[in-house]
């Protein structure tokens, strides 16, 4: 069986680092897994794409040039909403080439996918969903907004009061061609229950079938390691709680929470005993982080798993404060090093944190719950069950060893024609 994966990129950002794992993971089981990208930045065997300044610069271009609808008019916000509309990205044309059985599509927009392609794949399409551009009219994540149920239109991320605007526009585009690639032909992952869900309940998805299947996580590699010896060998002082905060562009994004974590950490403040000192993982866009006195250490971006897993492991409790998520990678990174996480119950974070067991579920928006979330872990995590059963969530669900295995049972049936039988509700 020859799989063909598709990401914009192989290492940045979520659903790269995400995608890359199930390549990886698909190759070590038997099969012949290849993996094309715009942008290679690194050099696993089955990566296909440009790499070092021309990939990089190429990349670049595709992701402005798909931009420039979002440059007229109301329509000139859009952050955070990808028209998807540039031609030329070479899929159906790879496709050919290297002739797969099957294409399985990640994250695919900064230019690399115009949605009318799909009907060129020729082969069976598997679309796993790392946000909800695939079922919106162009919007990454829609907030508050449900307009995505119907036909779009009156984008509030695009500040469009028109009913026929870029997000109509763009959800008639992926109507056509979602029709155009047959029945039976596509299959829809949804990585969390919630986004299965809210894919289901879409008008471009609501009659394609869609299975729940999460991302898998190499837990040899992402495993615990002592407190003490990870904050030696990253340099930091080895007294006293250290809370742990990523994302790329946490400042800049307010999806990720940062607002509502600095309110938490002034609850925090005022009604507990502790302390934490923050560490930050990420860029924070040259915006001060936090506004406030705190203790604060910040490690910017970070490149390697290794270094990666020491920071999950120096901290007592990894916070992500997100309005809107998916599947975690963080979450699940955190809880396969044996560190409990402080989330809001929301999206797919109940997937992976069990409240009060592993970690704890905020309610939604609200700091003060996140405060006390942070405050219950570090009154509890002495106990030692917070990082067992953290570890023991991730190697019973979402290990290479359970995920890899169903996502090539997946594959079978889709080859097959046993998927588009059922359509439309999350299995």
């Amino acid at each position: 069986m020859r799989v063909l994966l598709v990401n914009t990129y192989d290492r940045r950002g979520g659903a790269a680092r995400a995608a890359l794992r199930l390549h990886k993971g698909l190759r070590r089981a038997g099969v012949d897994s290849l993996f094309a990208v715009q942008c290679r930045e690194g050099d696993t065997e089955g990566v296909i794409g440009r790499g070092g300044y021309p990939g990089r610069l190429l990349s670049s271009l595709r992701a402005r040039l798909d931009r420039l609808p979002l440059k007229r008019g109301a329509e000139g916000r859009g952050e955070g909403f990808s028209p998807g509309w540039l031609p030329l990205g070479g899929l159906p044309r790879l496709v050919r080439r290297v002739r797969p059985d099957l294409v399985h599509l990640h994250w695919v927009t900064d230019g690399l996918l115009r949605v009318e392609e799909l009907a060129d794949l020729d082969v069976p399409v598997v679309w796993s969903l790392h946000d909800m551009w695939p079922f919106t009219g162009g919007c990454h994540y829609s907030g508050d907004c449900a307009r995505y149920r119907g036909r779009c239109g009156r984008c509030p991320l695009l500040g469009s009061d028109a009913e026929r605007d870029l997000s109509r526009v763009g959800h008639d585009r992926k109507r056509i061609a979602c029709r155009g690639v047959g029945d039976g032909r596509l299959v829809v992952v949804g990585l969390s229950r919630w986004i299965a869900g809210e894919a289901a309940g879409s008008t471009l998805f609501g009659e394609v079938p869609i299975r729940n299947l999460p991302n898998p996580i190499d837990t040899d590699r992402f495993c615990p390691e002592s407190r003490a010896e990870a904050r030696r060998r990253l340099g930091l002082g080895e007294e006293g709680p250290l809370l742990l905060f990523g994302a790329m562009n946490p400042a800049e994004d307010a999806r990720k929470g940062a607002a509502l974590l600095e309110e938490a950490l002034r609850h925090l403040e005022r009604s507990s005993r502790h302390r934490p000192a923050l560490l930050i993982v990420g860029d924070t866009g040259g915006r001060p982080f936090p506004r406030f006195d705190w203790p604060l250490a910040w490690r910017g971006h970070v490149g390697g798993d290794e270094i990666l897993r020491l920071l999950y492991a120096a901290a007592d409790v990894t916070v992500v404060p997100s309005l809107q998520e998916n599947l975690s990678n963080m979450i699940m990174e955190s809880l396969a090093c044996g560190t409990p996480v402080v989330a809001f119950d929301t999206g797919g974070n109940p997937d992976m944190i069990e409240h009060r067991a592993n970690g704890y579920l905020a309610r939604p928006r609200e700091s003060a719950d996140l405060a006390t979330g942070i405050g219950w872990v570090l009154e509890s995590v002495g106990s030692g069950g917070l990082s067992g059963c953290a570890r023991r969530v991730v190697e019973e669900r979402f290990s290479e060893a359970v995920v890899i295995p169903r996502y090539i049972e997946l594959y079978r049936q889709v080859l097959a024609g046993e998927v588009a039988a059922l359509p439309g509700e999350p299995k």
